[in-house]
């Protein structure tokens, strides 16, 4: 089967990430897989890293003619079965330029706030789309409360990763070195961690903060940092490309989200082994089942309590390590929804 991925957003964004993830997985498995993305995007690197071939396009205004009839050509150049978009740019082009070269689409969803109730949607969805896959049934329930939304037609395909690039390494886990990965913009809660790690601080006085990742909101949380005195316990890592090295630092993971569609730092920290404090927001009670902490959203106080908690009982966060390794082995092992994925995607190209 050959496969496009189309993802014209600047931003590393979840999606992003399922995408070097099953397509890495995809190509193993002996498919064809290319990558369609806006001219000037910085992550092309890390596409052809996994393997992909990879074109750029420039976009232009939105339906623009010469730009959906030269993606109509490199899909049929490349004898594309199939296409998976994600955002709006995606639908308005890649759909359309799929439609053009008579290939059938599927339009990838991660948050409720992508479908509009707008004619544009409404008519892209009823004319062009074939199916919609999503990452958690709790994203496809709230589609279901779109009336003119088909959910017959919503099929669950969960962020996933391959066990195998997770070792359970032989460590003591201290309880003393938390960490988080997650770009730093406003909606992913930083300053609010930030404010809960002085008060674990002062309970936990040998404490350690890692950050893994980049965002415009950098200088204005280095600035919190600075202003609590904790320049030296809380690290940054950067845009974090060795993640089970940089989860094997941690001896407890925290996402601190104010919105989450899925959380992919969620199912990494549990492949990891680790214990997971989370703000319950989105589909994160729902991927970690049991297997981790949740924290109300936003509530600074309650965060800190719990990771002091953790930090000071060693069964717990064994406990909940290994619950939560094989709650991932369960439900977010890669080869095995890759499979499931393939599957799906045979039937849409045969049912048409």
């Amino acid at each position: 089967m050959n496969i496009a991925f189309i993802n014209f957003n600047k931003r590393w964004t979840g999606a992003k990430t399922m995408t070097v993830d099953y397509g890495r997985e995809l190509l193993r498995l002996g498919h064809k897989v290319i990558m369609i993305i806006r001219k000037g995007t910085a992550h092309r690197s890390v596409y052809e890293a996994a393997g992909f071939t990879v074109y750029e396009v420039r976009l232009g205004m939105k339906y623009n003619p010469p730009t959906i009839y030269k993606l109509s050509k490199i899909l049929t150049k490349n004898d594309i079965d199939i296409s998976i978009v994600s955002l709006a740019k995606d639908l308005n082009i890649g759909a359309t330029a799929s439609k053009l070269a008579g290939i059938p689409v599927v339009h990838r969803v991660g948050l409720f706030k992508e479908i509009k109730n707008k004619l544009e949607d409404r008519a892209l969805h009823k004319t062009i789309v074939d199916a919609v896959i999503v990452p958690n049934q709790f994203l496809k329930d709230e589609l279901a409360e779109i009336k003119w939304f088909d959910t017959e037609r919503v099929h669950v395909v969960p962020n996933s990763k391959p066990a195998a690039d997770f070792p359970l390494a032989e460590k003591v886990n201290e309880g003393r070195v938390f960490g988080i990965k997650s770009r730093l913009e406003a909606e992913k809660g930083h300053d609010i961690l930030i404010e809960a790690f002085a008060k674990v601080k002062q309970a936990v006085p040998d404490a350690k903060l890692y950050i893994a990742g980049t965002g415009k909101r950098e200088k204005r949380i280095r600035k919190q940092i600075r202003l609590l005195g904790l320049e030296e316990s809380v690290k940054f890592a950067g845009f974090v490309t060795d993640i089970p090295g940089f989860m094997s630092m941690l001896d407890i993971c925290v996402l601190t989200s104010l919105n989450e569609g899925f959380g992919n730092t969620v199912i990494e920290a549990m492949f990891a082994g680790l214990p997971v404090i989370s703000f319950d927001t989105g589909c994160v009670s729902e991927v970690l089942d049991g297997a981790g902490v949740l924290v109300p959203a936003g509530d600074a106080d309650a965060l800190a309590e719990k990771m002091i908690m953790l930090a000071d009982d060693a069964e717990m966060r064994i406990k909940l390590g290994a619950a939560a390794r094989a709650r991932a082995e369960e439900g977010y092992e890669l080869g095995k929804n890759t499979r499931r994925l393939v599957e799906l995607l045979e039937q849409i190209i045969s049912s048409r």
